[in-house]
């Protein structure tokens, strides 16, 4: 073999090589990785459970659940920013310091996992869990008996920070597969067992938060948002210290998310002065 031939050949084999390394790094160019990759993000968010309106434990198959949703027979749950402002804060065994009483407080199913632990919020002095989910009659009973409901759930921040990265994901790899013939989006397809979103916020109304800061649905069948939820909003919430609870065991304060940032607040109404008429209240309205 010819010196320039035996070059021109270790060049092929050498861009063979590298296209070989190239395609071993991607993903399954037929599907199988974003299906995983979805299913993992998926898998982040618990099964829901679900109650009646009186507090009763009233378990709905997943298929049923689907089509009830579906045809808006049965809604979620709304939590109120007011009770996911109490929720928003440390889990563990904290004392007050003006009663001398003690409250366990229990923490996210995510554990070390929590994205107290895994992220940063504003101010946040060092990395903490938070207490799980509960819903209105569950934490009005634990705040008059301080028996926390027997149950696994994530809290608020990780249920919107999973919930943001699962949407986004699934919306972002369909919004490329439309402009793309070949793309493969059908291992996406939906089954009822798919449902993760357990409760609902409002949105733009009393109790609720800004739209802005909020993730809508976009009405399509299988789209993983059912009705309004609120996102982490890592930007404009911090953190601060309690001035009533302290840990037990280290005696430091108790940490606790400021979130009125995102809170829906009414516009406020303007008042009058003197000089004014009714005209200066229609926006620089003319009398004709």
């Amino acid at each position: 073999m010819k010196l320039e031939d035996a070059s021109l050949q270790c060049e092929d084999d050498l861009t063979q090589a590298l296209h070989a390394a190239v395609l071993a790094g991607q993903p399954d160019m037929r599907g199988h990785w974003v299906a995983d990759e979805f299913h993992r993000l998926l898998a982040q968010l618990p099964l829901p459970e679900f109650y009646d309106p009186a507090g009763l434990c009233a378990p709905v198959s997943q298929d049923h659940l689907q089509t009830q949703l579906q045809r808006q027979q049965y809604f979620l749950p709304v939590q109120k920013a007011s009770l996911e402002t109490q929720l928003l804060a440390e889990s563990g065994v904290f004392v007050s310091k003006k009663s001398g009483k003690e409250f366990y407080f229990p923490p996210c199913r995510n554990g070390d996992k929590c994205v107290g632990m895994t992220h940063r919020l504003r101010l946040q002095s060092r990395p903490f869990v938070f207490m799980m989910i509960m819903f209105e009659h569950e934490y009005e009973y634990f705040c008059k008996t301080g028996r926390p409901p027997k149950a696994s759930r994530p809290c608020v921040q990780c249920t919107r920070h999973h919930m943001t990265a699962m949407v986004v994901f699934d919306r972002s790899v369909r919004m490329c597969g439309e402009a793309q013939a070949d793309d493969s989006v059908l291992p996406l397809q939906r089954s009822a067992a798919d449902i993760r979103q357990f409760y609902q916020n409002l949105c733009n109304q009393p109790g609720g938060y800004h739209r802005i800061h909020m993730l809508l649905s976009n009405h399509s069948p299988d789209d993983p948002v059912l009705e309004p939820i609120c996102m982490p909003g890592r930007s404009v919430i911090f953190c601060r210290d309690s001035t009533v609870l302290f840990n037990k065991e280290t005696t430091k304060p108790r940490l606790v998310v400021d979130q009125s940032a995102i809170v829906w607040t009414a516009p406020a109404a303007p008042q009058p002065h003197v000089g004014h008429n009714l005209l200066s209240f229609y926006g620089g309205a003319s009398k004709c």
